[in-house]
């Protein structure tokens, strides 16, 4: 690691993960975190506490999008193996209109 590397990370090490500044170094994040701890550099709890809160979010959110996607594929499979034109019809043609509430706003037709 270069003189330059390490003080990009020292500058940067509460602005920016390690993760973060692996990348901007193109360097692997495990020499980052490495060249954190022989020198016993670490964030304050509060930056670290966060860090974690924001990535739990995003990590909810994405799930939830992948959720959301999946159920919406497998209706609207369900729907074109049936023969209906969107998924609004062929759900509620079969009692389901709870489901088909989720997807109201939209127009499936392809």
């Amino acid at each position: 690691m270069t003189q330059e590397q390490k003080v990009f990370i020292i500058e940067n090490r509460l602005q920016m993960t390690n993760r973060q500044i692996a990348e901007k170094l193109n360097v692997r994040r495990q020499s980052v975190g490495e060249y954190l701890m022989k020198h016993e550099i670490k964030p304050p709890s509060e930056i670290i506490n966060k860090r974690r809160s924001e990535a739990i979010s995003e990590a909810k959110l994405r799930k939830r999008y992948i959720v959301i996607n999946d159920a919406y594929y497998n209706a609207y499979d369900y729907a074109k193996s049936r023969g209906y034109d969107n998924v609004a019809e062929a759900f509620k043609d079969i009692g389901k209109p709870s489901f088909m509430e989720q997807f109201k706003q939209s127009d499936f037709n392809s």
